[in-house]
């Protein structure tokens, strides 16, 4: 498991591979963990293989009940949310990540820490308006209707790979115009 997390591509958790994955088999060391994790200082674009490896851990860290660990566990959404540059990479964690984050913001006593949890909440509440966006569009984008009429136009026999090709050409060029679109509203 700590050979495939090493190739997620993201260098600034990169170093944390090996705690990350250690805190599936000790979820005592959460706690530890938690805390290194939200020393570290998020730069790059976040994708989904990174969400994929600290999710897990965010979440058992918000249903800790220990107040500074469900803190950090918000800083950390917080900071990562931010840093998701394709909102359709965070939408598989959304499910898991928006319910424990609520019921953090409920249940944290300290109101600092509530504060952070909430605020945390409101960036992940934006970031899912672009995830619902994002699988809105690309439900209008299908590959095996461009191919059809890409297909109906073509004279050529034999040329599925060039169809196909060209079919995936137009999805990205026509999510890539979205996006754009999307991104200027």
């Amino acid at each position: 498991m700590t050979a495939s997390c090493d190739v997620i591509g993201n260098r600034d958790i990169e170093h944390m591979t090996s705690h990350i994955v250690r805190s599936v088999t000790h979820p005592e060391e959460v706690k530890e963990i938690m805390h290194k994790l939200a020393g570290v200082t998020f730069v790059q674009s976040v994708e989904s293989p990174a969400l994929a490896m600290v999710t897990p851990l965010l979440v058992r860290g918000l249903q800790s009940g220990v107040t500074a660990t469900m803190r950090q566990s918000a800083v950390i959404i917080d900071n990562m949310s931010k840093l998701v540059d394709d909102p359709i990479d965070a939408a598989p964690f959304m499910p898991l990540l928006m319910p424990a984050l609520e019921k953090a913001t409920e249940t944290i006593s300290d109101p600092e820490a509530r504060s952070v949890a909430e605020r945390s909440l409101a960036q992940l509440q934006r970031l899912n308006v672009l995830v619902e966006k994002e699988k809105l569009r690309q439900k209008y984008i299908d590959h095996k209707l461009v191919v059809e009429a890409i297909a109906s136009k073509m004279k050529a026999k034999d040329a599925d790979i060039q169809i196909n090709h060209i079919a995936h050409l137009c999805c990205s060029n026509a999510l890539q115009s979205t996006t754009t679109t999307i991104a200027r509203h």
